[in-house]
């Protein structure tokens, strides 16, 4: 089957799938992916802003329902950013937080 369909470009093996009523749909790239016009169609991928570079596309919300949509509340955290909280509520101290944080322990 992999050679049959190398020697194809995509529309071509999608169509003779379709008219052997096959089930079959194409592995794509993420450019392809992101270009296709049901992706496009749906908002499968949506832009959120980042702190770092501005805006980054991410897959949305799933399952996407029409009466209750899902939503993004808050960006993702930076790397690290609540570390110090959560070793704090595990019961380590300002000074071992520090401490891990100069050994590149942690963030």
């Amino acid at each position: 089957v992999g050679a049959w369909v190398a020697e194809r470009d995509l529309d071509q093996a999608l169509h003779t799938f379709e008219e052997a009523s096959v089930t079959a749909g194409p592995v794509y790239d993420i450019a392809q992916f992101i270009a296709d016009p049901h992706v496009r169609e749906r908002e499968i991928i949506v832009e959120l802003p980042d702190e770092e570079l501005g805006s980054v596309p991410v897959h949305n919300v799933v399952p996407k329902l029409s009466g209750t949509p899902g939503t993004f509340r808050r960006p993702a955290p930076r790397l690290g950013e609540h570390t110090g909280e959560v070793l704090a509520e595990e019961g380590y101290s300002t000074g071992e937080i520090a401490a891990l944080r100069d050994e590149g322990v942690v963030y």
